[in-house]
């Protein structure tokens, strides 16, 4: 049989893929393509779409089994710019379940909420002003975690285990939360917002969380309070974000998402002195792993079988 998988990414190793690939599929004629190579995708049995280009149309595809993100994220396929549905759902959406990246993420997490915790801001300061002076340690009462899937629930016992008290909220009631205390639905919401002082936004992007983290429930954290974005950038209104922290409600946001990467020069982003950004390193998938992951999951549905990475259409990811 030959297969056909065209990586739609300039940003990805096409080597590093290929390898992976061919050591899955020996019993097959492999054809892997790129956009820096030969292009042709329109017998794309597999298409990796990456999140650095336009997303292919299927119709121009007509062998197209699944269509997979290499990273945990699959907005970038399902939704085009104003968040219209563009994907049909006859063609499985494959995303990237790789518990080392609940590893990074929660790497990070840790490391933000020690910072804070520590009150590394202000030795910061003090360093550049030559000045002495100490503070008690222990600035968080709670962290609350927004969205409790696999990166989520990673970040909350990995921070239990280090001796915080922690929380969740997520969308729906019916699900195991691994005796994390968890607030659910949109009348949980607020609730968890005002119990909380240091917030990750760890939410998917659909068109129920587009745009839900905003002024005013930002508003509702505690004065003082610390917000953390590693889910996807349009969850949170980010202006108002910015008008929360000038208030000085929000004492500090790190911010490892955003509307558009690489992030503009003339961003306000760069200069604000409460944000603290990074450029979207908080779980970067490694090329290897997500063929190795991936290579499975098509083996799969050349079974007929279904994966445990495809999303379901109903929630949107």
């Amino acid at each position: 049989m030959t297969l056909h998988i065209h990586i739609h990414s300039h940003k990805e190793k096409i080597e590093i893929w290929r390898q992976v690939f061919h050591r899955y599929f020996t019993e097959d004629k492999l054809i892997i393509t790129s956009p820096d190579g030969y292009a042709d995708y329109s017998q794309a049995d597999f298409v990796i779409q990456g999140m650095d280009m336009e997303v292919i149309d299927p119709i121009n595809m007509p062998r197209l089994k699944a269509i997979a993100s290499p990273g945990a994220g699959v907005d970038h396929i399902l939704f085009d710019k104003q968040m219209h549905v563009r994907w049909s759902e006859d063609i499985p959406i494959l995303r990237l379940r790789d518990e080392t990246l609940g590893i990074k993420a929660s790497d990070y997490v840790l490391m933000r909420a020690l910072y804070f915790n520590l009150h590394m801001h202000n030795y910061r300061l003090y360093q550049k002003q030559k000045r002495w002076k100490q503070h008690q340690p222990g600035l968080i009462e709670r962290i609350g975690i927004l969205g409790l899937g696999d990166m989520g629930m990673a970040i909350a016992h990995r921070l239990k285990r280090n001796h915080f008290q922690v929380c969740a909220w997520r969308k729906h009631k019916d699900k195991d939360n691994q005796n994390i205390p968890t607030f659910t639905g949109s009348d949980g919401l607020l609730p968890f917002m005002r119990s909380c002082n240091f917030i990750v936004n760890c939410l998917p992007l659909t068109q129920e969380t587009y745009g839900l983290i905003n002024k005013f429930k930002l508003e509702k954290l505690p004065i003082g309070s610390c917000f953390i974005n590693i889910g996807r950038a349009k969850t949170v209104k980010n202006n108002e974000l910015m008008h929360v922290l000038s208030t000085g409600h929000i004492a500090h946001a790190y911010i490892d998402v955003f509307d558009e990467e690489p992030l503009k020069i003339d961003s306000p982003y760069w200069d604000h002195p409460q944000i603290h950004l990074t450029p979207h390193i908080s779980a970067v998938h490694e090329a290897a792993r997500a063929a190795d992951i991936l290579s499975l999951s098509f083996q799969k549905i050349l079974l007929g079988e279904k994966p445990d990475n495809q999303i379901d259409y109903q929630l949107q990811y």
